[in-house]
């Protein structure tokens, strides 16, 4: 949500994450806070929920509120509310978390047909590490140590400061931002595909084989007979440049992942090539995340 005070703007968004694992929070704050990056806010604001079933132990829920409270420390995140609830009204542990903060008020460049899609970091990782940790004693007889310790070794990509930062997000000397970004979230990359092509109101032409995706998520979701495609994205983003080949090589320089994906056009058509097959992009469907918890899913 976005409010505008005089020449200046209010950036606000909520975010929530569902799990067992201690690091669920962290979902959550990283997913609201990438937003805020995005839209150019260096100074945030958090409030964190936890709210936890009666059979989980306050232990853990005291845990997963230190969590956030250390990365919040870590990212110069203000955590300016916090609240640890116990309630039968859920079923697994509940983060929400809402950032809030400031930016000035800039006006972005009209998107035109041809422009270029950038796909920075990997899709499909967040949800990835939430089905690792949610299903982590189970992955772990299939998969051997090294595997799982390289898995769970990108929770640090979750929180892209760095990366927008390269890509001119973030307020540079010049105070120049990109035209259009949009973080990668719930139904992952072919839903964000499917709401750019719908904001911008033009067509897509996109190249699958250009996607970034982890061997691990790959792995995962064969595993669990997920589609990577479908899956949340926290901390990838896709963003939308006159100059998509030199913003990738900007980002790339800064040590970050980017390719260009593919482009706008003037049609309403929005086409994914995957080699010789062309294929019309469906209507988002729902994260692919929600069928771990699925009791006959293996």
């Amino acid at each position: 949500m976005k409010k505008e005070i005089q020449g200046r703007k209010i950036v606000t968004d909520t975010a929530v994450a569902y799990g067992q694992s201690k690091n669920t929070g962290l979902y959550a704050l990283a997913a609201a806070v990438n937003t805020l990056w995005a839209e150019g806010v260096t100074d945030i604001s958090v409030k964190a929920s936890v709210c936890v079933p009666p059979y989980v132990y306050k232990s853990r829920r005291n845990g997963m509120m230190k969590l956030l409270q250390e990365t919040c420390q870590e990212y110069g995140i203000c955590l300016e509310e916090e609240e640890g609830i116990t309630a039968a009204v859920v079923t697994v542990p509940e983060v929400i978390v809402t950032g809030t903060g400031i930016t000035d008020e800039g006006s972005r460049p009209e998107i035109l047909p041809g422009w270029g899609i950038v796909q920075t970091g990997w899709l499909g990782m967040s949800g990835m590490l939430q089905a690792a940790e949610e299903r982590k004693r189970e992955l772990s007889g299939w998969f051997s140590p090294s595997f799982m310790k390289q898995i769970l070794s990108y929770q640090k990509e979750l929180f892209a400061k760095s990366v927008l930062e390269a890509a001119g997000l973030l307020k540079t000397k010049e105070g120049e931002k990109v035209s259009f970004v949009r973080q990668i979230g719930s139904g992952g990359i072919l839903a964000a595909l499917w709401n750019l092509s719908k904001e911008t109101k033009l067509g897509l032409d996109m190249n699958m084989k250009a996607f970034s995706i982890l061997q691990e998520t790959v792995e995962v979701c064969e595993y669990f007979r997920l589609n990577p495609y479908q899956l949340s994205s926290v901390g990838s983003f896709l963003i939308v440049s006159e100059d998509a080949e030199g913003l990738a090589e900007q980002i790339l320089a800064a040590g970050g992942k980017a390719n260009v994906i593919g482009s706008l056009t003037d049609s309403h058509d929005k086409l994914i090539h995957n080699g010789e097959e062309i294929r019309y992009l469906d209507r988002p469907a729902p994260d692919e995340l929600w069928k771990i918890y699925q009791t006959d899913l293996v």
